[in-house]
């Protein structure tokens, strides 16, 4: 497609970039109502196809050239604090070494902005905190609401 335009898949509008932002905005309104509606089918299917295999007892098929392959039918949710008790408990026995202990858990850390933002307006932190972070280019969303 030359620049400047864009297809809107399925409807195959032709939609030129430069037309105005009402324009822009109910074609990509548009998109997002096509995306819910994929997302749907594609749930209903996927749960079809996981209701025949797990008739079947299989976890994976082949349809033709198609190879599909389930998830289990349920999965752990972890109590992590509990976890961490029983292993310590476990430790302190001399059941499991200390080392296992600390590989059945991971810590990874992630920053809050929103507690760290106000750090940033305290002059006593911000320069010390200003180094741990750089600015780069955002992929950028848009959110439209119907009114």
């Amino acid at each position: 497609m030359s620049e400047g335009l864009v297809i809107v898949p399925t409807t195959g509008e032709v939609l030129r970039l430069d037309a105005s932002a009402e324009a822009l905005a109910r074609a990509f309104q548009t998109m997002i109502d096509m995306e819910k509606d994929l997302k749907s089918a594609k749930r209903e299917i996927a749960d079809e196809v996981a209701r025949r295999l797990d008739f079947l007892g299989r976890r994976s098929g082949d349809f033709e050239n198609v190879h599909v392959e389930i998830t289990a039918p349920t999965e752990k949710q972890w109590n992590t604090d509990e976890l961490r008790g029983v292993l310590a408990e476990l430790v302190a026995e001399e059941t499991i070494s200390p080392e296992k202990a600390l590989d059945c858990l991971r810590y990874k850390p992630e920053v809050v902005w929103s507690e760290v933002k106000t750090l940033l307006s305290d002059p006593r932190c911000a320069a010390r905190i200003a180094h741990c972070f750089t600015e780069v280019p955002a992929t950028r969303y848009m959110k439209v609401r119907t009114k």
